[in-house]
C-alpha cells in the first residue's frame, strides 16, 4: 500500500496533465484485464483499493501542506487541481503548447519524408513568464518540442516515424502475447502492468516528449529485455 500511495501522491503532486491523461487511459485497461482474467471479487477489491489510496493520498497532501515548516504560504488546495484541468487554453504552459502546434505542423510540411535530424529549431510565441521576462514579445526559439509525436516527425520524418512505430508495435505485440501465454496469476499481473505502462507512455508522449527521452527509451529497452527473458525461460 505504501508503494501505491507514493505513486498516486507523486502523480497528483506533479500537476502534470500529461500524466493524468495517461492514468485515465490506463485505468480502464487495467480494469478490463482484471475483469477478464480474474474474478469480479478481485476487481471490486482492486477498485476499492485504488479509491482508498487516492483519498489517502489527497489527505496526506493536505496535511503535509498545513505543517508550518518553514511556513504555511504554499498551502495545497483542491482548486489548484481543478484549475489545471479547466485552464487548458489560458494557463501559460497550455497556451504555449497550442501556439507551438501550428508552427510544428508547418515545419513538418516543408520536409515530411526524411525530417531535419537533430538540432532543428523553430520560433513561436510563448506565454511562459520566464520567456516574457527576457523578451516581452514572447518570441522563443527552441529545438525541444512538447508535442512528442510531432517532435519525432520533425527529427526523422515519416519514414523514421514509421520505423519507430514498427518497433513499438513489435514490443506491444510481444507484451500482449506474453499476457495471453502467462501460466500463473503473478506473471500475468506483471505482464499486464508492464503492457499498460507502455500504453501510458505512448499517451504521455502526445503532450510531453518521452519516447525520445532516456526515461521513455529506458522503459522500452527494459520491457524488451523482460519479454526476451520471459520467452527464453
Amino acid at each position: 500500500m505504501a508503494l501505491a500511495l507514493g505513486v498516486i501522491t507523486s502523480l497528483t503532486l506533479s500537476f502534470s496533465r500529461s500524466y493524468w491523461i495517461a492514468v485515465l487511459i490506463s485505468i480502464p485497461l487495467i480494469v478490463w484485464f482484471i475483469g477478464r482474467y480474474y474474478s469480479w471479487k478481485t476487481l471490486a477489491k482492486s477498485v476499492a483499493f485504488f479509491t482508498l489510496c487516492s483519498i489517502a493520498s489527497l489527505f496526506i497532501l493536505i496535511v503535509v501542506s498545513r505543517i508550518p515548516v518553514p511556513s504555511t504560504e504554499g498551502g495545497f488546495e483542491f482548486d489548484l487541481l481543478a484549475r489545471r484541468v479547466s485552464d487548458l487554453g489560458d494557463e501559460a504552459a497550455a497556451a504555449s503548447r497550442w501556439n507551438l502546434l501550428p508552427v510544428l505542423i508547418d515545419t513538418i510540411r516543408l520536409e515530411p519524408l526524411w525530417g531535419y535530424g537533430f538540432g532543428k529549431t523553430v520560433t513561436y510565441y510563448s506565454k511562459d513568464p520566464r520567456v516574457l521576462e527576457g523578451n516581452p514579445s514572447g518570441a522563443f526559439t527552441t529545438y525541444a518540442f512538447e508535442w512528442g509525436y510531432l517532435d519525432i516527425l520533425i527529427k526523422f520524418g515519416f519514414i523514421g516515424f514509421a520505423l519507430y512505430f514498427l518497433f513499438l508495435g513489435v514490443i506491444l505485440k510481444g507484451g500482449w502475447q506474453r499476457i495471453l501465454s502467462a501460466t500463473d496469476d503473478m506473471s500475468r499481473a506483471i505482464s499486464i502492468g508492464l503492457w499498460c505502462g507502455c500504453i501510458a507512455l505512448l499517451v504521455t508522449h502526445i503532450f510531453s516528449p518521452y519516447l525520445n527521452h532516456p526515461l521513455g527509451i529506458g522503459y522500452l529497452v527494459a520491457y524488451s529485455l523482460f519479454l526476451n527473458v520471459a520467452d527464453s525461460a
